[in-house]
């Protein structure tokens, strides 16, 4: 609740257009976010499984 009241104060210095603007930039930003966490549990997955394949193969 307290944020759609900041969010309602916020929003009355902006145009509609400028609201959009700044929601379209924050939803493409939290999408980059995601996409980076994924990339980097995959290099992380791709790194562990390495690791374990040269320790079995060392034995």
């Amino acid at each position: 609740m307290m944020f759609q009241s900041l969010r309602t104060i916020f929003s009355s210095f902006r145009s509609e257009e400028e609201e959009r603007g700044y929601s379209r930039r924050a939803f493409y930003n939290f999408i980059a976010f995601l996409a980076s966490c994924v990339v980097f549990s995959f290099v992380a997955q791709k790194k562990e499984t390495m690791l374990l394949t040269a320790s079995i193969k060392g034995h």
